[in-house]
């Protein structure tokens, strides 16, 4: 019997407009994040490695470009059939708590083959509602699939052990930095405050094999229990 073919999909940065500085860890965050939830729900998902290794062989300087024409090129070069990516925004409250304020989603779909959106779709919420806001854009993705999951794919989400937000945001930090000494400094902090969280800790081996000290990276990996994965 043939095999139903797979869906590839490339889930790039979301990017802020207008520019903020101080959650500019969430762009990745949201790539990675979601990316997890649709390997969880069967989709195949290029890896922020195939990225990284792919950017300099197309003309990007980075592995999260800014720009949606260089986020499509480089979704035509991990090969893939769709891509996801998307906008944030963020709303200050008007209140002391920063916390309190209000993140703007907006998520694309786009057909990468044939060059047109697909699907679009907003959502509202706070930082302590950022788990869930990732869960709706993978199961709006998963379920808009040429073979989609049944309504148990969101119960299968739930199995997921997201890390707090302070490791998320100091794991997403280090990924991002782009200064090697600074982020060696960063990896080493995240690596303390993730000791608990095994994905987490993954996230930063792969970011010292993607900044060349390899050796160091598959050490970790090599320390992490696979059943955790």
């Amino acid at each position: 019997a043939t095999a139903t073919p797979s869906t590839r999909y490339a889930v790039l940065p979301f990017t802020f407009s207008p520019a903020h500085r101080d959650l500019q860890w969430l762009t990745e965050a949201f790539a990675l994040s979601v990316a997890d939830r649709l390997e969880l729900l069967g989709r195949t998902v290029a890896s922020r490695r195939e990225r990284v290794e792919v950017a300099a062989t197309v003309g990007l300087a980075s592995p999260s470009p800014a720009t949606l024409a260089s986020r499509l090129k480089l979704a035509r070069a991990t090969r893939s059939d769709r891509s996801v990516t998307g906008s944030l925004a963020f709303e200050p409250s008007a209140g002391a708590d920063p916390s309190a304020g209000q993140l703007i989603v907006t998520m694309v779909i786009i057909d990468v083959k044939q060059d047109r959106f697909l699907h679009r779709r907003t959502l509202r919420g706070t930082m302590n509602e950022l788990f869930s806001m990732m869960d709706e854009i993978a199961l709006e993705v998963a379920w808009r699939d040429p073979d989609p999951p049944g309504p148990e794919a969101r119960q299968t989400l739930k199995t997921l052990h997201d890390p707090p937000l302070p490791v998320l945001e100091a794991v997403m930090k280090a990924i991002v930095e782009k200064d090697p000494e600074r982020q060696a400094a960063l990896i080493e902090t995240a690596s303390m405050t993730a000791r608990d969280h095994p994905l987490m800790l993954r996230r930063l081996a792969d970011s010292l094999i993607e900044s060349g000290r390899v050796d160091e990276g598959l050490a970790r990996l090599l320390a992490l229990d696979p059943a955790t994965q």
